[in-house]
């Protein structure tokens, strides 16, 4: 073989090799950019969960509240008819 054809296969074979590396970075890049997305979605996910938690447990404690309040209004309107007898009995 003629030393031409020896140096424009060796070029060519050092361009494959090239890009094979720089494909397989590409892909190790990429691949991790899959991961980091995976993790954020995973995050996400949880959050989610988090927040539904808390909302369920915002709701409880308002109707908690709105029974207590309740049960005071109740408590108020005894107390107001009692102090009503009372006064009725002294007059």
């Amino acid at each position: 073989m003629k030393l031409w054809a020896k140096i424009t296969i060796g070029t060519q074979v050092l361009i494959i090799i090239f890009f094979a590396i720089y494909s397989s970075l590409k892909a190790n890049e990429a691949s991790t950019f899959l991961n980091l997305l995976r993790e954020q979605e995973a995050l996400l996910v949880r959050a989610e969960l988090e927040a539904e938690k808390q909302t369920e447990i915002a709701m409880s404690a308002q109707a908690e509240a709105e029974q207590q309040r309740m049960m005071a209004e109740q408590q108020a309107a005894i107390a107001m008819q009692t102090l009503e007898a009372c006064e009725s009995k002294k007059k």
